[in-house]
């Protein structure tokens, strides 16, 4: 059982690498995050528009915001149907 797990977790680590998570971001359009909030997609809009407010309120008005802004752990949609997302 514990090699199918390895294989398992192989396959998942290899179609993550094939895949930018750029193109992943419209996936999450797809996924209901709250019904009261909307999908991941709109999550995760709300985030990266707070980077730029936050980062000159931190004095760092002029700097480049981190590539991880639009790549937050939301911007994972599961790879099989039905398999629940990172919320």
């Amino acid at each position: 059982m514990l090699r199918a797990r390895f294989e398992d977790a192989q396959f998942f680590y290899a179609a993550d690498l094939a895949t930018p998570l750029e193109a992943l971001r419209p996936r999450l359009a797809g996924t209901l995050f709250h019904k009261d909030l909307g999908t991941l997609l709109d999550k995760a809009d709300r985030v990266e528009a707070l980077i730029a407010p936050l980062a000159a309120a931190a004095g760092l008005a002029g700097a480049r915001p981190p590539g991880g802004a639009r790549r937050g752990p939301w911007d994972a949609p599961p790879l099989l149907p039905g398999e629940p997302g990172l919320l």
